[in-house]
Order: C-alpha cells, then sequence, then structure tokens
C-alpha cells in the first residue's frame, strides 16, 4: 500500500462516520472506493480483475446505503456511472442508468453524457447516436460536454471518422467547440498528417496550447513516427507564446517516441535537456529512461556500470519529489536485478526505508533475490 492510499482510507474512515450519509457523501466515498483501487492494482498485470473488483465495490457499496436508508440520489448513480466509464468497465453504464430510470430518479445531462461516451468507447457507436437522440427527446439539449465526452471515448475505440462526425454535428447544432473539443478531435486523428491539419484549423478560431501540440505529439507516438514526431517537438521550442512550449508531457512523449525506435541515446539526450530547462520529470517520464538506461547498460562494460548508477539516481530523485509510484519502484528494481546491480538495488531498498516509503511486493521479491546473490558470493561454500 502507498501513501496515497493510506490518505485515502484515512479519509474514508475518518469523514464517513454516520450510518446514514447524504447522496452527495455517498458520491464522495465512491470517487474515493474507485481511485483507492486503481492505486491498489497498478503494480499488478491483473488490471481486469481489479477493474472487476471495483464495479463489485462500487454495485455493492450503493446496495448498502440503500439497505441503511441512505438517500442513494442522482449524485450517487451519477458518479458510479462516470467510476464505472473511466475505469474501464463501460458496459456496466446502461445498467446503472437503467437503475436510475426504474427508482424514478430523472437522469440529468451529465448521466446523459457518461451514458452516451460509454456506448462510444465500446465502438457501439449506433447505440451512441440512439442514446443523444433520446435526450432530445426527453427535453435534454446535448451540450458541448455531451460531444466532447463521446469523442474522447469513441478516439479510445479507434472511431476516428466518428469523431470527426461528432464535431460536425457539434457544429451543426451551433454548439461552440471548447479546446477540450480540439483536444481530443487532434487526439483521435489515425495519421499525423490529419492531425496537423487538424491542429491549423484550430488556430483559425481559437490559440492552441501545448494541451493541443502534446495531441499531436500522441499521434505521432501512436504511428510511431518519429521523425515527424522530432520535427514537430522543434516547432514547439520555435513558438513564440509560452503556454505553446513543450512541458513535461511533451518532453516524455519525446523520450517514449525514441524509445519505441531503439533510439536509446537520445532517450537519455532529451531527459538531460529537460534537466537543463528545469522541466519537472513525472513518473511516466523516470519509467521511460530507466528503460532506456536497461537497454544501454546491455552493452556491457563500462557503459553498464555507468548507467546502474545513473537509474540508481534517477530512482532516488524520483522519490524525493514524491514519485513513490510502484510500477517505477518496481522497474527500478527489475533492472536492477537484471543487470547484477545487488549492491545498489539493497542500498535503494535502505533508501526507501529511511524515507518512509512502502516498497510493492515484486520490489521486495527482486530485493531478496539481489540478497541471496549478495551473500551467494560472499559464502560460496
Amino acid at each position: 500500500m502507498n501513501s496515497a492510499v493510506r490518505r485515502l482510507r484515512q479519509e474514508t474512515s475518518t469523514v464517513f462516520l454516520p450510518t446514514r450519509l447524504t447522496d452527495s457523501k455517498i458520491a464522495h466515498l465512491i470517487k474515493n472506493k474507485a481511485l483507492e483501487s486503481t492505486l491498489s492494482h497498478r503494480e499488478t498485470k491483473k488490471k481486469r480483475a481489479g477493474a472487476y473488483r471495483l464495479t463489485y465495490s462500487v454495485l455493492k457499496e450503493l446496495q448498502d446505503q440503500q439497505d441503511k436508508g441512505s438517500a442513494v440520489g442522482i449524485r450517487a448513480l451519477t458518479t458510479a456511472m462516470w467510476v464505472m466509464m473511466k475505469h474501464g468497465l463501460p458496459r456496466a453504464v446502461p445498467r446503472l442508468f437503467d437503475h436510475m430510470v426504474s427508482k424514478r430518479i430523472k437522469p440529468e445531462v451529465i448521466a446523459w453524457n457518461i451514458l452516451a461516451g460509454s456506448y462510444a468507447s465500446t465502438g457501439s457507436f449506433d447505440m451512441m447516436w440512439g442514446s443523444i437522440h433520446k435526450m432530445k427527446e426527453a427535453s435534454i439539449q446535448p451540450n458541448v460536454m455531451t460531444y466532447n465526452t463521446c469523442i474522447g471515448q469513441a478516439s479510445r475505440a479507434e472511431g476516428a471518422s466518428e469523431c470527426f462526425k461528432l464535431f460536425s454535428q457539434m457544429v451543426a447544432e451551433r454548439i461552440v467547440p471548447d479546446s477540450h473539443s480540439w483536444s481530443r478531435l487532434i487526439s483521435s486523428c489515425d495519421t499525423v498528417h490529419k492531425a496537423q491539419q487538424t491542429l491549423d484549423a484550430m488556430q483559425q478560431s481559437m490559440q492552441p496550447t501545448f494541451v493541443h501540440f502534446n495531441a499531436v505529439l500522441a499521434v505521432c507516438l501512436k504511428k510511431l513516427d518519429d521523425t515527424s514526431g522530432e520535427l514537430f517537438f522543434r516547432s514547439m521550442l520555435a513558438q513564440k507564446l509560452r503556454d505553446c512550449k513543450p512541458n513535461t508531457t511533451s518532453y516524455t512523449t519525446l523520450m517514449t517516441i525514441y524509445k519505441n525506435q531503439g533510439r536509446f541515446d537520445n532517450v537519455v539526450e532529451v531527459y538531460n535537456r529537460m534537466k537543463t530547462f528545469a522541466i519537472t520529470p513525472n513518473t511516466a517520464t523516470y519509467i521511460v529512461f530507466l528503460g532506456a538506461c536497461d537497454m544501454m547498460a546491455t552493452r556491457g562494460g563500462p557503459e553498464q556500470a555507468k548507467y546502474i548508477s545513473v537509474a540508481v539516481t534517477a530512482a532516488k530523485q524520483a522519490v524525493r519529489e514524491g514519485l513513490d509510484d510502484p510500477s517505477l519502484l518496481i522497474t527500478a528494481s527489475r533492472f536492477l536485478l537484471t543487470h547484477k546491480g545487488h549492491n545498489e538495488l539493497v542500498a535503494l531498498r535502505d533508501f526507501l526505508n529511511d524515507h518512509d516509503i512502502d516498497m510493492p511486493k515484486t520490489f521486495v521479491i527482486h530485493v531478496a533475490e539481489a540478497t541471496r546473490a549478495i551473500e551467494h558470493v560472499q559464502n560460496p561454500a
């Protein structure tokens, strides 16, 4: 259990003391349960199983609160729908929506938006359009959030053409696209050229920011186009407006593009450039960087020793910055174990203990293997 999970459990246990809760407090409790479940299962590959446990937990919470006579209303049910869609279980959303209707609770626009988005995320585009039509029949007009939600979810379902249909329909209904509309539309593009064209079209109506430039970089990553990604990143550096300059996400995306193309020297170069320009890395940055160090260390000799030292320094720096994510710690321990940095791994464990950091099970297993290897060297008999 990491520090974020501990804080959530403490908050939940201290805030929700009454037997009967209000609708808004149930909604807040469900959000906390969802976040706790996500953090708890981040280190395991069985994320799908974790998601199903999350579904059971949320639905059981709703039932328990109803049994206690708590006010399970529109906020609690809408929040539960949002949790299901956000955490990869959109097929549970229509059930909750139907439950809401069966309890004679009139769905608000947010609930309709989540319902339409859940259909979009599973590629059920006919159902998505059908739910938008039913909204209008219920005298609830779709708004910019309706289309933004659908575009974002359809993008995840690789429905690029559907995203542009949604955008066109939004404009036809005289709903003005906002910054989120454009960023999600760019992210949905299936070619780098189309993403750049969409960014150009956006500039005719509003000033893009690094969010929109990052969306184009993400398409370069998706299409494994390191040349376009490199050129586009340079164009961001040349931007005069501060809001268009590369940020942590921009640098991390470029590093990932290089890593996926086997350009590990370039990953290290971009990481060092981040430090030069005082751009703070995040968890994803460190994981990509450690992955590049791993490949550089395979060259053996002085390079191996060098990158073991560099990796340990990066891992410690991440912890100092409050990034005690299990996946980052496991990436570091696996790297050190693979390249026989046994003493460095044990030292990293001591460093984490000094900083009162909870270590994931896989990390502990790696440390145990390193300890046995050290003992075998010291006592070969």
